[in-house]
């Protein structure tokens, strides 16, 4: 299963394009918030609501079922509320209580050497993560 992920693409609908046609084998399109685009202009995206999307109809988070096992999409930009309303939702006490594999964060919104350094380190962190787990 091929899942394309992408997030704050501020309104960018031709590089939304270009991503599907590079990936167009991809089982699933994901978007983790601030296209600042209606529904029409995401498709085949799913999303989720970012800070930038205030009209948009988008969910906070998503639960995608996958072979691979339960993935939990979210923006980050609300990460305790939004996680306390998914609690509440489905009736846990904590989001470890969802059989979860995967869960994506995206809130790295600009090219500073500062951000991406912030990148870098989540990488290495969830990359150590993932390998300790597996």
């Amino acid at each position: 299963m091929k899942i394309v992920i992408v997030s704050d693409s501020h309104g960018e609908v031709d590089l939304l394009r270009k991503i599907v046609n590079q990936h167009g084998d991809a089982d699933v399109f994901l978007h983790l918030g601030d296209s600042q685009l209606p529904e029409e202009y995401l498709h085949p995206f799913v999303s989720v609501k970012g800070n930038g999307d205030y009209f948009m109809p988008y969910p906070r988070y998503r639960i995608l079922k996958t072979p691979y096992g339960n993935f939990y999409c979210e923006h980050g930009h609300l990460r305790s509320m939004v996680i306390h309303g998914v609690r509440q939702s489905l009736k846990i006490k904590s989001i470890y209580d969802i059989p979860l594999r995967v869960t994506y964060y995206a809130r790295v919104s600009s090219e500073s050497d500062e951000q991406l350094n912030s990148l870098g380190n989540q990488i290495s962190y969830y990359e150590d993560l993932i390998k300790r787990n597996r």
